[in-house]
């Protein structure tokens, strides 16, 4: 645009005289991703900087942090007018804020669907999606258009490589799309913090993956797996995801709580479903228009069994089990940063005043879920002798209770803390095991979660620790290069130990635990009477594409724990398991940059049992789902005298697969999935 036709264009603008509605494209072609979102241009018709024409094709809201409606529209050129460069996007999301409508000159006006609007404002970026931001309308060239008639919707077919794939999105941001009917889910995510939020992934019906025969092979993996789209890859990313969302039904609802339906892995799109795609932080979704519906499919599939992982006479089962920020419903008045203060929150959506805490929405709610968690150790883990748990609260302030203090409270109660003994008293009420919960609370970090067991009383007992053992010495027991954080005196069972090294400071914020447990005298299970089990229970730093140093670390610490306790006993019966956040080998999570972050443990000669679950059940070799990409998370490594006698190791499969749908209460009562160990401990 030349210098007079941009000084006439600002005198118009400035006399409210109506522009000329041609279409005119003054904006250069710029290449996707060549600069970052904040300075990226949209590809929608621009008439000059921070003026834009386009047809509104879609109303759009999402929750904000307190829960509040954040509105928008999104805009897009009609394709006959397409500048014709597949590089950039034809649409353009406009931020509306809290409001429903935009401002004019002469007032305001509520934008609808088919709207032919010129809009001025700030081009710049909102939650990581190029955005026109402080909107002012400029003129309604047209009102009524039919949408479906000027802008028809693309088909969605995303290639599998994740960076193309990232590509594909980029260039078609903003702009309508149709997901083909009979689509398979294979992953869903509901959550309420720090957004009200809901997802769906699922993939194209006539991809390869859903095409193979059997059900439970029709699933993407993120860790090297045998079953994963293409095995010989290391890992292409699983670009051919498609993930759902709920922007559009939010606004339709005009309300925050409003989510996609519930839905399981292997259920299918009933029809095929028009949306629009829109970057939110670091993914992009289609954002579904109308009444979306599935076809229930079959979970656990119809050609897998759930493990029967029952214990058998002189059996030992040992299970670890991530219960996801198991927060009880009472206030710790002995830690400032243990409360819950609704404050103005009138949706109830648990965002204000938590410190990071996930504290439950009401002692019903939270009776609930230790309900789900007990029926699923009664009758699906066959009610293990040995639990290693992550993500308890660490908080101990009553003795015995069923989920609601029975006394007034007093810190350090009776070492037990009150979420697990919570958990263990309803076990007991509904017939089942009595557990007994261990820990050393010194282990929490700061929002108060931490590594502990659970075990069998009728099977096990802490052994009292002595001076040779120099694991429970903490690091100065063990050969490790950092300072200790934990006072090293003091032998205790369990014990928590962490560091401070010098390349990533302190090695945990939630300590390890290593534990010693012996067979209960005349126990009526058949457990020898000379039996003695170690434990070591970790819980490594999250994201394994992130924070790679410091899971080295901690792993390398962990390593030293185990090394220290076979020099003491060579044949030990030693297991080291938990959330350790990142993949078996020989997987990566960062292909370019190979850092093997389990690696110490491998060399301390402990086996992982991932590898016989792969090779025995690989379409079972699975904790975690992210984004519809199945991995493993969740860890057993033991050495070699429980190795020789293993009988069976099972990820159980009761909640990533499914969603939090009250109609399935003993299912997704956590986001990862419990693993379990039997080893016959009777033979030589």
């Amino acid at each position: 645009m030349s210098c007079f036709a941009y000084m006439l264009v600002q005198v118009i603008l400035a006399l409210s005289i109506p522009l000329e509605p041609a279409w005119c494209d003054t904006n250069p072609p710029v290449v996707v991703g060549d600069i970052t979102p904040a300075g990226k241009k949209p590809g929608i018709e621009t008439i000059f900087a921070g003026v834009v024409r386009g047809l509104v094709v879609q109303k759009v809201a999402e929750a904000g942090r307190t829960g509040i409606l954040h509105r928008g529209i999104v805009i897009q050129n009609p394709v006959q007018i397409s500048d014709g460069d597949p590089r950039t996007s034809d649409g353009l999301y406009v931020s509306l804020e809290g409001k429903e409508d935009i401002r004019s000159r002469n007032g305001t006006h509520a934008p609808q669907i088919g709207d032919d609007l010129i809009i001025r404002g700030e081009l710049g970026a909102f939650r990581g999606r190029p955005a026109l931001r402080q909107p002012e309308l400029v003129q309604i060239v047209r009102s009524g258009v039919d949408i479906n008639f000027e802008i028809p919707a693309f088909e969605v077919r995303p290639p599998d490589d994740a960076k193309d794939a990232n590509r594909y999105w980029e260039e078609r941001h903003a702009m309508r799309c149709i997901v083909p009917s009979q689509s398979l889910v294979v992953g869903s995510r509901y959550t309420n913090y720090p957004y009200l939020m809901s997802a769906i992934t699922v993939i194209r019906p006539d991809h390869p993956l859903v095409l193979r025969a059997r059900l439970a092979a029709r699933r993407p993996f993120r860790d090297v797996h045998p079953l994963d789209d293409d095995p010989a890859v290391f890992d292409n990313g699983n670009g051919y995801r498609i993930l759902l969302g709920d922007m559009v039904i939010k606004q339709l609802r005009a309300d925050a709580a409003a989510r996609l339906p519930y839905v399981r892995t292997f259920d299918r799109l009933s029809g095929p479903v028009t949306g629009i795609v829109l970057k939110t932080d670091d993914r992009y979704m289609v954002h579904v228009e109308g009444t979306i519906e599935f076809d229930r499919g079959s979970m656990p599939p119809a050609d897998t069994m759930q493990p029967n992982v029952t214990t058998g006479h002189g059996r030992l089962s040992v299970a670890t089990y991530n219960v996801e920020n198991l927060y009880d419903a009472v206030d710790d008045p002995f830690d400032d940063r243990d409360f819950y203060d609704r404050g103005p929150d009138p949706l109830n959506t648990n965002s204000i005043g938590r410190l990071h805490n996930y504290v439950p929405e009401s002692a019903v709610a939270y009776r609930s879920r230790l309900g789900g968690l007990a029926r699923q150790i009664i009758e699906d883990l066959g009610s293990p002798h040995l639990f290693m748990i992550q993500e308890a609260e660490d908080q101990d302030i009553t003795g015995p209770k069923i989920a609601v203090p029975s006394d007034e409270p007093v810190n350090n109660k009776d070492g037990q803390i009150d979420s697990l003994q919570s958990l263990a008293d309803l076990i007991k009420a509904r017939g089942g095991a009595e557990y007994r919960v261990a820990v050393d609370r010194a282990g929490a970090d700061r929002r108060g979660v931490i590594c502990a067991y659970m075990y069998r009383t009728d099977a096990l007992a802490l052994v009292k620790p002595r001076g040779q053992h120099g694991a429970f010495k903490g690091i100065p027991g063990i050969t490790y290069d950092g300072e200790p954080l934990l006072p090293g005196e003091a032998l205790t069972n369990p014990r928590a130990v962490n560091a401070r090294h010098a390349t990533v400071g302190k090695v945990f914020s939630r300590a390890a635990q290593v534990a010693c447990f012996e067979s209960v005298a005349d126990n009526v299970l058949g457990l020898p009477a000379e039996l003695r089990l170690y434990a070591i229970n970790c819980h490594f730093k999250s994201r394994p594409d992130g924070f790679v140093a410091k899971r080295i670390e901690q792993t390398r610490l962990v390593s030293s724990l185990a090394k220290a306790i076979l020099e003491h006993d060579a044949g030990a019966f030693l297991i080291v398991g938990g959330d350790l956040n990142t993949f078996p080998r020989p997987d990566e999570p960062i292909p370019s940059e190979p850092a093997d972050q389990l690696g110490a443990l491998y060399e301390a000669e402990l086996k992982n049992l991932n590898d016989v679950l792969i090779k025995n059940e690989p379409s079972m070799a699975y904790s975690y789902i992210y984004r519809g990409q199945a991995q493993t998370l969740d860890h057993l490594f033991v050495s070699t005298a429980l190795s020789d006698r293993l009988q069976r190791v099972a990820a159980i499969h009761i909640n990533s697969d499914y969603p939090p749908d009250p109609e399935v209460p003993h299912r997704h009562v956590s986001d990862h999935d419990p693993i379990v160990a039997i080893f016959d401990v009777t033979r030589n």
